[in-house]
Parts: structure tokens; sequence; C-alpha cells
């Protein structure tokens, strides 16, 4: 719709991403909790500030992609990029964009008594390895996966490598290997 509105020059004001995840989730069918996830990543970005000159389609396209590799649900990047009219590399940009911003409070969301400073580890953890040489051509989601292993090990948290794999969709020995890349360059718990 917004690619037919700028073709033929109408002013369509765009849409909250939120409003966006709703449709689409309808559309698709997806689970009320998988819809929950997606609205929950969105207003994450309310402070993060990642939707700055981001189209909301795209960036709901992102967050739709992400609540569906967490919950399980088999939804190729390719069917959600093509209910929104987005492309898959643009969906993928977002996507890392999206877990990188939201990756601790995503950990809390998921495991809501982890403590702040467990939250805050695995932003940290996030930010530095978007640039580490060690993390590049990585999953970014295997690299989430891995930043809450570290944190969950750092605070004794209980957390196993089963519940991350299960909310995550990463194989276990994915993430052993991101946790095992954050201790060689972060230090060992």
């Amino acid at each position: 719709m917004q690619r037919l509105s700028n073709e033929l020059d109408i002013a369509i004001p765009l849409e909250e991403a939120t409003t966006i995840i709703e449709a689409t989730c309808r559309t698709l069918e997806l689970p009320e909790a998988a819809e929950e996830r997606a609205i929950c990543l969105a207003k994450f970005d309310e402070t993060a500030t990642i939707t700055s000159g981001v189209s909301p389609y795209t960036f709901a396209a992102a967050a739709i992609y992400v609540a569906c590799s967490i919950s399980d649900i088999d939804l190729s990047q390719e069917e959600i990029a093509s209910e929104l009219d987005v492309s898959t590399a643009t969906l993928r940009d977002r996507r890392d964009d999206l877990l990188e911003a939201t990756g601790g409070r995503l950990f809390e969301c998921q495991f809501p008594d982890v403590t702040s400073d467990a939250v805050d580890l695995v932003e940290s953890l996030l930010r530095d390895v978007r640039t580490a040489d060690w993390a590049a051509n990585k999953r970014f989601l295997g690299l989430v996966a891995g930043a809450w292993m570290y944190a969950a090990r750092r605070y004794d948290l209980g957390l196993t490598v089963a519940e991350f794999a299960s909310h995550t969709g990463i194989s276990e020995a994915t993430i052993r290997a991101r946790y095992d890349g954050y201790v060689e360059h972060f230090g060992a718990i």
C-alpha cells in the first residue's frame, strides 16, 4: 500500500508498527502468544530508537520474524516479507538491529525473574559483539542466545542451554559455541 501511494504521489500516513503486527498476525493466523511477543518487541523500541527512518512495515516484519523464531513457529522470512511487501535482506537487517537493541529486554521478557544486572550484561555483550571479528557471519539470534547463557552463568540464574534452545530455536550446540566465544573474548565466568 505504501509503495502504491509513493508511486501515485499520494500522501498516506504510515501506520504504527503495532497496528501492522496485529493485522499481519491475523492474516497469517499466528498464535496469540506470537503476536503478543511481536508487539512486546515493537514496544521495546520506544526507547531503543531503532525505527528512526525505518519503514514500520519492515520493522513489523522483523518483530514478527523474531517472535516466530523464539516461539518455534515455522514461518520463513520469505513468507513474512511477502506478506508485508518488504525485502528479505532488509528484514534480516532490521531483525539484527532489533535483536541488538532489545536482546537484554527480550531476555527479561522470556525469563521474568532475571536480575537487572544480567539484562544490562546481555545488552553490553550484544553491543560489543556487533563489531567483533569472531562473531562475523554468525546468525545474530545465536549470538543473542549465547549472551543469554553467558549472563545466566555469570549471575548463577539456574537457566539451562535447553531452555535457551527452546526459546530461540537455536540448537544447543550452537548456543554452547556462541557462549564459548563470549568466554574466550570477554573472560571466563
